[in-house]
Parts: C-alpha cells; sequence; structure tokens
C-alpha cells in the first residue's frame, strides 16, 4: 500500500497519526468511496438532508472497511462524535445565552 501522507491529530497529550492512502482507481472501496463522496457533496447542495445521512453512513461503513474497523468500532467512534458534537453544541448555546441581553 502506497501511503501519501502521514495526518497528525491532537489527541489530549499525545498526538494520533493517521496513515492516508493515495487514491487508487483499482481498489473497489476507493471507487466506492469517491462516488459516495459526490453523492454526499450533491445532497448537501441540494439540502436533501435525510438522502445524506443514509450516503454519510454508507461513507462511514466503507471506510471502515478500508481501515479494518470493526463494526463495534465503528458505533464506538460514531457515538463519541455525537457526544462531542452534542456538548460543543451545548457549550455554544450557554456561550450565546450568556451575550444575549
Amino acid at each position: 500500500m502506497c501511503f501519501s501522507k502521514f495526518l497528525a491529530c491532537p489527541s489530549g497529550d499525545q498526538q494520533l497519526y493517521i496513515l492516508i492512502t493515495k487514491f487508487q482507481s483499482q481498489n473497489p472501496i476507493h471507487s466506492q468511496l469517491a462516488d459516495l463522496s459526490k453523492q454526499a457533496h450533491t445532497l448537501a447542495a441540494i439540502e436533501e438532508i435525510n438522502e445524506l445521512k443514509l450516503v454519510e453512513s454508507k461513507i462511514d461503513e466503507a471506510a471502515a472497511g478500508l481501515w479494518s474497523i470493526t463494526r463495534k468500532e465503528l458505533e464506538e467512534i460514531q457515538q463519541s462524535l455525537t457526544e462531542t458534537l452534542d456538548s460543543a453544541l451545548e457549550e455554544e448555546t450557554k456561550q450565546a445565552e450568556e451575550v444575549s441581553p
């Protein structure tokens, strides 16, 4: 597998390094992800939120397959992301309420 980049992501006191592979058109998962990405961008542009969520779910599953992430691990990642986004939204709401007269 040919790696084109390392992506460093801060994670607490540590950095997480993610290997990003070069696109390989002969790799069916790469092609599937490219097609799903195009669909997602189109749906986002026309604000088809329900369809977009379905495509995003397919993207998650394809990416999990690419990185050998199990179903359980994917669910844990999705749960963690949901909790993080919910927490950020709560913080934004709290800050907006503090600023409002």
